[in-house]
């Protein structure tokens, strides 16, 4: 080989090789799984974040299971500030709450339009039962699970919900790793002195 050629051609591959182990070194991350108790009772909603301590360092978010297990990926490794916050799922959970739990069904009702009267539409649908919507049955099965995962659903106090407020912290590593979490019951109404 031309010795001109290697002395341009080597510090080319030194920097190429600096360059992908700077970049490597910087996306170090972990995968966080756990289970997330409030006051020692299971929680069966919400979401979890883990906001990076370094500037810039960023953030990983999962949701929470109704076994109140989560697993967060692309934490970022080093020290964390940890959230909680049951806010969207309390959200969520007003509307399947209120739902009917009946599935989605065409019923002929008669009335209106060139079809007849009320009493043709009876006639000939009396011994055909209602005709249901496809996928009827899988919308009223997640309906009927989404409803047990939200009855006994336990909302997180605000201060969990920020990460200048939470006090939760740990320290992410690369790779995998647990981390159950029991927040501490927090008095809602402010304490007097006497």
């Amino acid at each position: 080989m031309n010795p001109s050629k290697t002395r341009t051609l080597l510090p080319l591959v030194v920097l190429a090789l600096v360059l992908l182990f700077g970049v490597i070194g910087c996306s170090k991350t972990g995968t966080v799984t756990g289970k997330v108790t409030y006051d020692g009772k299971t929680l069966t909603a919400g979401t979890i974040t883990f906001t990076s301590d370094k500037e810039k360092g960023g953030s990983a978010s999962a949701e929470i299971n109704e076994e109140g297990e989560y697993k967060a990926e692309r934490v970022p490794a080093g020290p964390c500030t940890v959230t909680v916050s049951t806010k969207a799922a309390r959200e969520r959970a007003k509307e399947v709450l209120k739902q009917g739990s009946s599935g989605p069904s065409v019923v002929p009702t008669g009335g209106g339009g060139q079809g007849g009267s009320p009493q043709n539409i009876q006639d000939k649908t009396k011994d055909k039962g209602t005709a249901e919507m496809p996928g009827a049955k899988e919308i009223e099965e997640k309906l009927a699970r989404e409803k047990k995962k939200y009855e006994h659903m336990i909302d997180v106090p605000e201060k969990y919900w920020d990460a200048k407020t939470s006090e939760l912290t740990y320290e992410a590593k690369t790779g995998k790793q647990t981390h159950d979490i029991d927040l501490a019951k927090v008095d809602e109404a402010p304490k007097t002195k006497k």
